[in-house]
């Protein structure tokens, strides 16, 4: 008889990770499952993974108010971040792939002043992302990226350095994406939820109107992470400026972020 961790993974691979088709079929009475095939789609596997149903699957994407939690993760790396996620400050920073030096500088500057018991998760993409991460690990710290491609396929493919980098440095590469599944325009703001998620407070770093950044704030609000923007010069058209508008926190410093996430009882 199948168990429930065994359906998961099947389906996780036959849906191609899919996780709102995986809750379709998992909900749809009619449903059934062939063992053989589920079996068989699992025994594709060759990563580590992390189930829903896993006691040590993380408390901030289970305990949250999170639209849809990924009912599998696929791991490359040191694990057990995602297992002892609570004992760390996690941070995501988000911002532009078309970042500028201005941006760029910002985020080593203050990821540089943050405790080394941080862990820094983004999204292994062009611009900020990529000096988050290299950030991260040349001052010591850990750091989680999120693929919205499958685990297997690095995207941009000029991030293969670093996506080898975080993996031999003690840091973690996830996706709820099964192998070498390619990118899909609509899975990079679908995997936005799960940068959110893992995240006591998201930094836009560098942002415009009309960004796919906008989507990780939103579901940073809705899983009750606390947002802030380094802001930006007055003649641009920054998201980052009209955020902090709209009540998001300005953070100019690490000691801007260690001193609000005090006050939450985080940091």
């Amino acid at each position: 008889m199948l168990e429930g961790r065994d359906i998961l993974l099947g389906l996780s691979v036959i849906k191609k990770g899919d996780s709102r088709e995986i809750l379709y079929t998992l909900r749809n009475p009619k449903a059934s499952f062939n063992s053989e095939e589920i079996l068989e789609a699992k025994a594709k596997i060759k990563s580590d993974v992390m189930t829903y149903l896993d006691p040590d699957y993380p408390g901030l994407l289970k305990g949250r108010q999170m639209l849809s939690p990924p009912l599998v993760l696929y791991c490359k790396g040191n694990i057990d971040l995602l297992r002892n996620l609570s004992y760390y400050n996690v941070i995501g920073i988000v911002g532009s792939r078309d970042s500028t030096l201005y941006g760029e500088n910002a985020v080593r500057t203050i990821v540089k002043g943050l405790p080394t018991n941080t862990v820094i998760v983004s999204g292994l993409a062009k611009g900020i992302d990529r000096v988050a991460h290299q950030s991260a690990l040349d001052n010591g710290l850990k750091t989680i990226a999120v693929l919205g491609s499958g685990l297997d396929y690095v995207y941009p493919a000029e991030n293969r350095e670093l996506y080898n980098r975080i993996i031999n440095e003690g840091g973690l590469i996830i996706s709820e994406y099964p192998g070498s599944l390619e990118p899909q325009q609509r899975n990079f703001g679908w995997r936005n939820r799960i940068i959110a998620g893992l995240s006591q407070f998201i930094l836009v770093a560098e942002a415009y109107e009309r960004s796919g950044t906008s989507i990780t704030v939103n579901y940073a609000l809705q899983v009750g992470a606390g947002v802030g923007c380094i802001p930006y010069p007055i003649e641009k058209n920054s998201l980052c400026n009209q955020l902090i508008k709209e009540g998001a926190y300005l953070v100019e410093s690490a000691e801007d972020l260690i001193e609000f996430a005090e006050m939450k009882g985080d940091l």
